[in-house]
């Protein structure tokens, strides 16, 4: 009786002294005795499994006197440290990346893992002990005729219903995963969105590779170029990898998709033509007349455009302290530090020095008295654009009003955009006698350079390359006279 007392009373205390029951949310994973064993499982397997490959890779499967005695020494010096480890209930070899690559296979990580401290230790001593028992096979490989043992504990599958994974929710999850570009957001759901239609809304986990490279073999007959089937199908491998990270799939079927030779060749954008840009600069405003109201940055950004190179948001974004005097020349920052700022990589990020004819032409003279008009120290080159669309993209009104504009001046080859202003600058430079090198012209630009930074002459040689540079540059045509209010 009083045994049976006691039995009772003990259970008793030891419900007593459990861990209060924690509700399971959305997306964790509980870990129970059966996935507990069967992690441990996954250890001592994977260890063994390791070892049958590099035997079978080396001579089928004996391996040769020297390779044998070879193995035993170190699986004799693992197998020691891993006794001494287990004495002392050391689990510190048990790593973070080790267990999470254990839990995978179970749909399972240690940031989704619902497990108290003691558990989870308890989970870390077991695979320690695992990993120490099939070490002691491993030598035990080494000494005997070299045959595969059968020892290993059967693997266990753990059954886990699991709601269907829809391509649709491969973007959700890769907008969660990170901050995103709104405008990049909405680019990477409108490429899944057309491989969902060619996918027929199969579920993401029966995607085949197969289905990633017919997908590229259309888009190739439908004429997209070489360049824009790479980038489609690098947005979507993007989202899949997410749910790899995540444990909701194995692979991605879109990593390492060949897409060499699908497609038409990428046609590049070329230099404006001199007669074009005469054309592109005739003004509808009289010379030393201030442009229709709020339009100012109608008659400074081609200008600008012209004689820095810079992109067409580079240039709207600019602000009045952007403007700088450094070493006692004239230079415009063009980073992203401002609001609604952005650059397209690192290497965009530079001073450019700015040209004589851009300075005759009287833009210091406009920066001066935008300065005296709004002092606060972020206030905008061009206030007018102030941006206030979706994506908070002050280029979005200039480049509208620059396509309306080359169509009305006649220049209408596709080949040619704001950009080709940039290609008209390096044309230029690259007519320079001597050459001034590629990294100034880099620098100059923020083109990547894998030898040398584009910051690298500013940063190590001071200012002074990019300012020879630059007053070398002979522009095709004369923008001197297209000046804003009287030339101080």
């Amino acid at each position: 009786m009083v045994a049976k007392f006691n039995k009772e009373f003990s259970a008793i205390t030891d419900f007593i002294g459990r861990d209060p029951i924690v509700p399971i949310a959305k997306g964790q994973v509980l870990l129970t005795p059966e996935l507990s064993a069967a992690v441990v499982s996954h250890a001592k397997r994977s260890l063994l499994k390791s070892d049958d490959s590099f035997r079978d890779l080396v001579t089928g499967f004996r391996l040769p006197d020297f390779n044998r005695r070879t193995a035993s020494i170190r699986h004799g010096l693992d197998l020691a440290t891993l006794k001494a480890a287990c004495v002392r209930r050391d689990v510190s070899s048990i790593t973070p990346l080790l267990l999470n690559n254990l839990l995978r296979p179970f749909s399972a990580s240690l940031e989704r893992l619902l497990a108290n401290d003691a558990d989870l230790f308890n989970l870390k001593l077991e695979i320690l002990l695992a990993i120490r028992d099939g070490t002691r096979e491993l030598i035990a490989r080494d000494e005997g005729d070299g045959n595969h043992t059968n020892t290993v504990a059967p693997f266990v599958a753990l059954q886990k219903p699991e709601p269907t994974l829809t391509l649709l929710r491969l973007h959700e999850l890769w907008a969660k995963d990170a901050v995103r570009n709104p405008k990049t957001s909405d680019s990477f759901l409108a490429t899944l969105k057309q491989f969902i239609t060619f996918a027929e809304d199969k579920p993401a986990k029966e995607i085949t590779r197969e289905d990633i490279n017919n997908w590229a073999i259309q888009l190739a007959t439908d004429g997209y170029a070489n360049k824009t089937i790479a980038n489609k199908i690098k947005t979507i491998n993007a989202m899949f990898v997410v749910a790899v990270d995540n444990c909701l799939i194995l692979s991605s079927p879109a990593s390492r998709i060949k897409t060499k030779g699908r497609g038409t060749p990428k046609k590049d954008k070329r230099a404006y033509t001199t007669p074009e840009l005469k054309l592109l600069f005739e003004r509808p405003w009289s010379i030393k007349t201030k442009p229709q109201t709020n339009e100012t940055y109608r008659h400074w950004i081609p200008a600008i455009g012209l004689t820095t190179g810079a992109r067409l948001r580079e240039i709207c974004q600019l602000r009045l302290s952007d403007f700088q005097v450094e070493a006692g020349h004239h230079i415009i920052d063009i980073n992203a530090e401002g609001e609604n700022s952005s650059v397209k990589n690192e290497s965009s990020i530079r001073r450019v020095p700015i040209h004589p004819d851009l300075i005759e032409m009287g833009l210091l003279v406009y920066v001066e008295a935008e300065r005296l008009r709004n002092p606060k120290p972020d206030a905008m080159l061009f206030p007018e654009l102030e941006p206030n669309n979706k994506y908070n993209n002050p280029a979005e009104k200039a480049s509208k009003w620059w396509a309306r504009f080359s169509d009305e001046k006649g220049v209408t080859d596709p080949d040619t955009s704001f950009h080709s202003f940039r290609y008209n600058l390096v044309e230029a430079a690259l007519d320079i006698k001597p050459d001034p090198g590629k990294a100034v012209r880099f620098a100059l630009t923020g083109h990547t350079d894998t030898d040398v930074g584009a910051d690298y002459y500013p940063k190590v040689h001071g200012i002074e390359p990019l300012v020879a540079c630059v007053n070398q540059i002979k522009l095709p045509i004369d923008i001197t006279k297209l000046m804003v209010g009287d030339k101080q």
